[in-house]
């Protein structure tokens, strides 16, 4: 344990030195959030209100380079229902790439303990820095 703890700080004073710190590792694109409105049951397909999000989303940021979707899903529920959250996404993220081709989009899904985000679709947008 002690000798991990000495490559750790023997990193984080090379990072230092170099005038670096580990949150400038992605400091070079801005980041930008918006959670859609909650899809109704198991929907998957996008609601006129969702892509109208998605669109003023994509619409405010014409610069951004990154676009990811994230379908969140409580902890402890089922597969289906990660396949179900991980789709949604992967609609976000196809929707997003129609208004902008120029998008690089990344889709997945994650866990949350937060029951307000359950069956929710996060998007994350990377703007250059200027």
């Amino acid at each position: 344990m002690p000798m991990q703890k000495l490559i750790v700080a023997v990193a984080l004073l090379g990072l230092v030195f170099l005038g670096l710190s580990p949150a400038q590792a992605d400091a070079k694109y801005v980041p930008t959030q918006k959670t859609l409105t909650d899809a109704v049951g198991r929907a998957i397909l996008l609601s006129g209100i969702q892509k109208a999000e998605i669109e003023a989303v994509v619409k405010d940021n014409p610069n951004a380079e990154k676009f990811i979707c994230t379908g969140i899903r409580l902890v402890g529920t089922s597969d289906r229902m990660n396949l179900v959250v991980r789709k949604r996404a992967k609609e976000a993220c196809d929707y997003a790439k129609e208004l902008n081709p120029k998008l690089s989009t990344w889709y997945q899904s994650k866990t949350t303990k937060a029951r307000s985000y359950n069956g929710r679709v996060l998007l994350v947008l990377k703007t250059p820095a200027n």
